[in-house]
C-alpha cells in the first residue's frame, strides 16, 4: 500500500531515531540498542513480556531463541497487549496485567520459586 499512514510512520522513524539519539542512521540504532545484544548475558532471573500483536515489533522480533537458550530468561508471550501498553478491563476499571504478571514472577523469584507464569 503506497502512501499508507503506516510506510509514513516507519519512514519518519528511519529518519528520526538514529540521528535524534546519536546514531548515523536508524538501523546502527536499532542494531546496537537490540535487546537481543544483551539477553545471553542477563544472569538475574528476568520476566520478558512480550504481545504477538505489538504493532511496533513485529513476531519475527520475538527473542525466542535467546529466550530458550538462557535459563535466566522466561518469555510470557501474550496473543494480545500491543506494545508495552498490556491493559485490560475497561476504560472506567482498567487493569494493568503486565504489572500484575511482573508482580507475581518477583514474588515467585523472592520465595525461591521457580516462576510459570505462562
Amino acid at each position: 500500500r503506497e502512501g499508507s499512514a503506516n510506510e509514513d510512520y516507519l519512514g519518519l522513524r528511519r529518519v528520526r531515531d538514529g540521528p535524534l539519539c546519536g546514531f548515523e542512521s536508524a538501523a546502527r540504532y536499532y542494531q546496537e540498542s537490540s535487546s537481543s545484544t544483551f539477553l545471553p548475558s542477563i544472569e538475574v532471573p528476568t520476566l520478558l513480556i512480550h504481545s504477538i500483536d505489538d504493532p511496533f515489533l513485529p513476531a519475527a522480533a520475538i527473542p525466542r531463541e535467546q529466550a530458550a537458550a538462557n535459563p535466566s530468561l522466561q518469555l510470557a508471550l501474550h496473543a494480545r497487549g500491543g506494545h508495552v501498553g498490556f491493559l485490560g478491563g475497561g476504560l472506567r476499571r482498567p487493569t494493568f496485567w503486565g504489572d500484575e504478571e511482573g508482580a507475581q514472577f518477583l514474588g515467585e523469584m523472592l520465595a525461591g520459586k521457580v516462576a510459570d507464569v505462562l
